[in-house]
């Protein structure tokens, strides 16, 4: 009896390691089938040696790419409404976007949008939900386009660097940082500001 309990006990172990090998297998295809075998090489990296936040080879030449501009550019905005601010090249939730950023064409139609409903309706406070590194808000205080804003962040990594990217382009009194947008806590934020 005693033995039939064990042999069930390893049949039972070896099943759940395949079930285990087999799930994680098919998320290696999964990956695979998607960005190819860089991408799987940066899956495992990723997994089980130290997250990159990249996902193929792409993702690894538009940071190169991000790392070179900011050291040409001297981590200014070199182009468009948000030039001359300057943003620390580092990631809260994304590291291949700096080349664009840098260059002052990221999210370009937002940053016109942006301007314009402010001379449109004469705001004067700017409320960033996801605000990462702050790569808007703080631009619009340094430039003046507003003259207070709140930002929230949910993500600490992205909220530290917010503040760092605030204190160098000096709008740190200018600039409320929160974690969380809820709407309790958006309506305790906005019934403050009135």
């Amino acid at each position: 009896m005693f033995i039939y309990l064990k042999y069930s006990a390893y049949t039972l172990m070896v099943l759940l390691i395949a079930l285990y090998c087999i799930k994680k297998l098919k998320k290696y295809k999964k990956n695979y089938q998607i960005n190819g075998l860089d991408g799987v090489w940066l899956y495992f990296v990723n997994k089980n040696i130290k997250k990159t936040g990249l996902s193929n080879f792409i993702d690894i030449k538009k940071n190169l790419l991000g790392a070179k501009i900011e050291r040409l550019s001297k981590s200014r905005i070199l182009y468009g409404p948000y030039s001359e601010t300057k943003i620390i090249n580092s990631y809260g939730w994304s590291n291949i976007d700096f080349a664009p950023k840098y260059l002052g064409t990221y999210e370009s139609h937002i940053q016109e949008k942006i301007i314009f409903l402010s001379k449109k309706f004469k705001l004067n406070n700017f409320i960033d939900l996801g605000a990462a590194e702050g790569y808007h808000i703080i631009s619009l205080l340094k430039k003046n386009i507003f003259l207070k804003g709140t930002a929230f962040e949910i993500s600490l990594k992205s909220r530290n660097l917010l503040k760092k990217n605030a204190t160098i382009n000096g709008v740190s009194k200018k600039l409320s940082i929160f974690s969380d947008a809820t709407f309790e806590s958006l309506k305790k934020t906005l019934e403050s500001k009135i």
